[in-house]
């Protein structure tokens, strides 16, 4: 070996040395960390045992969070319900499973209250990492972006994720390099970026495919609505298509809330059983509703037009859920499930039975065998040999008669129930259950939280109660366990999947080809918001309405370039409130000078006859004909007489204004670092166009100017321009 190659090869392995040096320092950082979280309860086992560094799966609010490989036991990558199965899990190795680890407890460690969903997304990634490293952690530490772009090459080669789960991956993928990096860990500090464009902001161009697709998928067309009619027309007609009473009329009845408010399946799960509130006087229906994604819970106004519906499903709900309901307040306001032994110990029992029970050495008071028939388990789910729902339960008596030959003991099957109902309710309030070596059973915590409220809401509380096992069809009820109605409740009647069957399938509700009617739930909230957009509401109060965040409206929208041109043109058409924009000046004019009012919409014709977003408003120029010729420098020369034709302010867009001020704030900074003195009047008249800086100068200026200009408009212009001034739309309006 030459004397370079030895220099190097020392050089290689003093590195790594420190490399690993401070995997070992981040580890003992971080178990610090750990045990803090286990002592508080954050973090839990998922077995009997307490939990330890080393284990494969740490529970956080009800979720596993598994520390494996990319691939399970046969080779397939490892996605959604194949978790469920952890012999299909296999370890990473060593090195890889602390810097996992160690990633997640500084997650935490920033935010407490992370949202399960959110933690858990970013192991899928550090799997693809490891099993691009061949799970060797010096191969990890020696990627690049180069290696990234490769790696997000082949994850699209698979065809296992959609083009938004893609991005999403390669969004986290670029958060865990970044972090890996900014600890140290990585042969070299890199400065990851995601190479892959947003999807959402190519769907926001009704000129494109993207749009076109997306709008497809997720945009039902009109004919849903007579389909979900045909549900509850079918059960009426024949109530023997229900499989057992509640199986279908709980989840119809739940239809009403996503057709007419548009509510989330997490926010109609967790409806408090006073949802339903009737103003005084004026005879409003409002809906009480826990919003999801950190926005603030309000009261939600019931359209009129939907307000018989709402009151009748309500009504329903209440009564189809009334005995889970008192069965779950006998449980939480009682000691849990004692009334089982208390049941049973009023009961006859034959003489032969306890007898029986004696000679083959069991406690007579507390093992029991064909009276549990008294609490609902009949010989079909409990006596037959497999066991049926409490096989983990029985236990032989060695009796060689044809009657009975199991047995259960009272004490262990009040154990399990209080166990299975704190598993229920752990993964409705995401919240762990502690103290399970104790043997006794944990209270869960009954509030209901987010970013923006914490409100306690127990199970006999809810509107929505079920029985475990309601929703199975081939299962006989035995019911002794209230639950919480789940999302995947909802989700699973209108979609099929395996051998299950959508609740289409089985009434036999097809579409207008002839193939069964596929909807899913939020296409619902899809189908409302674009709705109400066309019937002319204010994109503002919509996204309060809708419990949103402000300006996110924007990727609900699924009207054609057309019906947004439609909304744009009003505006322009209107006496007051036009936007001060090209056309909107070019409109003023026009009136000022007594222009025919079939002239002027003539020319606003002619300037729109589409319309797309831009991140700073609408664009009416059709790119599929006439492609951009400002590279979407919409707001270059906004505040002259140069503007963009195409380009339009929505006054009532509070997302566009976010934007433009952002844009104004990366073009003033670059400008003051340049020329601090560039805000002085006329500087631009000793700008020297000739050469490179000054053109740049210049068209930052450019950028400036327009963007003050545009926030003015968006200042002095009534905050209401685009709604339509037609009283029925109105009407809607002051509804919402």
């Amino acid at each position: 070996m030459s004397n370079d190659s030895a220099q190097r090869s020392t050089i290689i392995s003093a590195i790594e040395r420190r490399r690993e040096d401070r995997l070992c320092e981040l580890q003992a950082e971080s178990i610090v960390l750990f045990e803090a979280m286990v002592a508080s309860g954050i973090l839990t086992s998922n077995t009997e045992q307490a939990l330890v560094w080393d284990d494969i799966a740490w529970v956080y609010r009800a979720r596993k969070l598994w520390f494996c490989e990319l691939r399970g036991a046969r080779g397939q990558v490892l996605t959604g319900p194949m978790f469920r199965n952890p012999n299909n899990l296999r370890s990473p190795n060593i090195d890889i499973a602390d810097w996992m680890r160690c990633f997640i407890v500084h997650r935490l460690a920033k935010n407490p209250s992370y949202a399960p969903t959110h933690l858990t997304r970013y192991l899928q990634p550090m799997r693809w990492l490891s099993d691009n490293a061949r799970g060797n952690m010096k191969r990890l530490q020696r990627i690049n972006q180069r290696i990234l772009d490769r790696l997000l090459r082949r994850i699209a080669s698979t065809s296992i994720y959609g083009d938004d789960t893609r991005y999403q991956l390669a969004r986290d993928l670029v958060a865990v390099l970044n972090w890996t990096s900014q600890q140290r860990l990585l042969a070299r500090t890199v400065a990851f970026k995601n190479p892959i464009v947003d999807p959402c902001k190519l769907r926001l161009d009704v000129t494109t495919t993207a749009f076109a697709e997306h709008r497809e998928k997720k945009f039902p067309d009109s004919a849903f609505i007579d389909a979900v009619t045909m549900i509850k027309h079918k059960l009426i007609d024949d109530p023997t298509l229900e499989p057992k009473p509640g199986y279908d009329w709980i989840r119809v009845h739940t239809i009403p809330f996503m057709l007419a408010m548009g509510l989330r399946l997490g926010e109609i799960t967790t409806l408090p059983l006073n949802a339903l509130y009737e103003e005084e006087g004026s005879g409003k229906l409002y809906l009480r509703v826990w919003t999801e994604k950190g926005q603030v819970p309000t009261l939600r106004y019931v359209p009129k037009l939907w307000a018989p519906a709402i009151r009748e499903s309500y009504n329903a709900l209440v009564e189809l859920c009334r005995p889970a309901r008192a069965l779950a307040k006998k449980i939480e306001s009682a000691d849990g499930f004692s009334f089982v032994e208390r049941r049973l110990a009023r009961q006859a029992r034959d003489p032969k039975d306890v007898e029986r029970l004696i000679d083959c050495g069991f406690d007579a008071n507390d093992y029991y065998t064909r009276e549990l028939s008294v609490i609902g388990f009949t010989h079909r789910n409990f006596l037959r040999p497999n066991g049926g729902v409490l096989r983990d339960l029985l236990e032989e008596t060695g009796y060689s008669g044809r009657k009975w030959q199991k047995v259960v003991s009272v004490t262990r099957l009040r154990r399990w129930f209080d166990e299975r109902f704190n598993f229920y309710l752990s993964k409705h309030y995401r919240e762990n259950v502690l103290d399970k070596q104790s043997g006794q059973a944990v209270k869960v915590d009954t509030s209901l939280s987010s970013s923006s409220f914490v409100q306690d809401q127990p199970l006999h509380k809810h509107l929505l109660v079920v029985f475990d096992g309601q929703f199975s069809a081939s299962k006989q009820d035995v019911n002794l366990l209230p639950t919480p109605l789940t999302q995947r409740h909802i989700h699973n009647h209108f979609t099929s999947c395996g051998g299950r069957k959508s609740v289409f399938e089985r009434l036999d509700i097809r579409d207008s080809k002839g193939a069964v009617f596929r909807v899913t739930p939020h296409q619902f909230r899809h189908w409302v918001t674009t709705s109400l957009q066309r019937e002319g509401a204010n994109d503002m109060a919509i996204d309060r309405w809708m419990g949103r965040e402000i300006g996110q409206n924007r990727q609900y929208d699924n009207r054609t370039g057309k019906e947004r041109a439609e909304a744009i043109r009003e505006s322009y058409l209107q006496r007051d409130g036009i936007p001060s924009d090209y056309l909107g000046r070019k409109v003023k004019r026009m009136r000022l000078h007594d222009v025919d009012d079939a002239l002027i919409t003539q020319t606003v014709n002619e300037f729109i006859s589409v319309a797309h977003f831009t991140p700073w408003g609408f664009c009416s120029r059709d790119l599929a004909i006439v492609p951009c010729n400002r590279s979407l420098q919409c707001l270059k020369g906004f505040d002259n007489d140069n503007p963009c034709r195409h380009f339009h302010l929505d006054p009532s867009d509070t997302k566009a204004r976010e934007n433009i001020e952002r844009l104004l704030n990366q073009y003033e900074h670059q400008l003051q670092i340049l020329v601090p003195e560039y805000d002085q009047e006329n500087f631009d008249e000793a700008l020297n166009l000739t050469e490179p800086l000054d053109q740049h100068i210049h068209h930052a200026m450019q950028i400036v100017l327009g963007c003050r200009a545009a926030i003015g408009v968006f200042e002095s212009c009534n905050n209401e321009a685009l709604v339509s001034v037609t009283s029925a739309r109105q009407q809607i309006t002051t509804e919402l």
